[in-house]
């Protein structure tokens, strides 16, 4: 034997730590980033959900609209009203308010005002024009712009066009 024992030096042992400390650090940078970005793509899922939800009620209650009702509505008003053909649903009404736009139903029996979007999204900017063209239906635009309630996420602006069936 020449005096030395099996094991590991002072240096090589820090060297070890230091490589295993970087190691970690890096591993959980790499882990906060992914689930930064996943709660980022949840975000944007959950606008998109919510956004088809809302279009689709519109486009719902423009698709057997008969007249536009409520009066401004050439201004650029927060509010839609709608007489549709299917009288049982006459009318239907929406409107923005604190961040929620709501629907009504005047012949519904549940109750008079829904919120279509959910407190993680924020609605604003619903603005209504309607315009006619002697000779054509009326033209209906609506523009509203959501947002994620907890941010992250630029808000985005929604557009649709529709014609009334004459």
């Amino acid at each position: 034997m020449n005096g030395r024992t099996a094991g590991f030096t002072l240096i090589e042992v820090l060297l070890y730590i230091a490589f295993f400390a970087f190691l970690m650090g890096s591993l959980l940078g790499v882990t906060f980033q992914t689930m930064a970005s996943a709660a980022q793509i949840n975000k944007k899922i959950s606008l998109e959900q919510e956004s088809n939800f809302i279009l689709n009620k519109l486009e719902w209650a423009l698709a057997d609209a008969q007249n536009v009702l409520q009066p401004g509505v050439n201004s650029g008003s927060a509010e839609l009203g709608l007489n549709r053909y299917a009288a049982a649903d006459n009318p239907v009404e929406f409107t923005l308010r604190y961040g929620y736009l709501n629907m009504t139903l005047a012949g519904a029996p549940a109750g008079p005002e829904t919120e279509l979007n959910s407190a993680n999204i924020i609605a604003s900017d619903f603005t209504v024009n309607a315009s006619q063209v002697p000779g054509f239906p009326e033209k209906i635009e609506i523009s509203l712009t959501l947002a994620c309630a907890e941010g992250g996420t630029n808000p985005q602006t929604y557009r649709l066009v529709k014609y009334l069936r004459q």
